[in-house]
């Protein structure tokens, strides 16, 4: 999978910057049509904020399915590397990855399965996710450190999707560009 460098740094920085709230229920958190601008999404669930990056921001636009647990099979199936997450997570290559927490079940007083913790997906660029979730206060689409999700024993699986050179770089010329504008303003 081969990353559009600046695609996914514009696409990240309008989803991190829009009001979007996390929702989970069914299709509510994916974005229907897929073509929707980041300043026009409401909401959107951990699968759905991978699944819309993922389309948007690959060369020839990769259509993978809805749900982190089809997703993980997805990688998995289509022969993407799984690498261990502590080793790889804090890298600073310009390498994406996607980890994933499975769901977790028990047994009700009836003794039906049901879902005690759903299963989540995050992708992690240059020691910084780039998630939907309600995690450390947060309330859609955010950034954390790599290190929370091990912290909490919460990465199952952890694959290597492919590069987008130069995002380190581009990342920061924004910020100072932005920045300095602010200054000069």
């Amino acid at each position: 999978m081969d990353f559009n460098t600046s695609e996914l740094i514009d696409r990240l920085e309008r989803l991190l910057a829009a009001p979007i709230r996390y929702e989970m229920r069914g299709m509510v958190g994916k974005v229907r049509p897929i073509s929707t601008r980041p300043e026009d999404i409401r909401q959107l669930d951990c699968s759905g904020f991978f699944e819309y990056i993922i389309y948007h921001t690959t060369i020839g636009r990769h259509d993978i399915p809805a749900g982190s647990r089809r997703q993980w099979s997805w990688l998995r199936d289509n022969g993407y590397t799984e690498v261990d997450y502590a080793t790889y997570a804090p890298r600073n290559d310009d390498v994406v990855r996607a980890g994933f927490r499975a769901a977790e079940h028990r047994r009700d007083h009836e003794g039906r399965r049901v879902r005690s913790r759903a299963g989540h997906v995050w992708m992690v660029i240059n020691g910084a996710t780039y998630e939907s979730t309600t995690a450390v206060g947060n309330d859609g689409v955010c950034s954390l450190n790599w290190e929370y999700r091990l912290k909490r024993d919460e990465v199952d699986a952890f694959f290597t999707l492919g590069t987008a050179p130069g995002f380190g770089l581009g990342r920061s010329l924004r910020r100072l560009f932005a920045a300095g504008v602010r200054y000069l303003a």
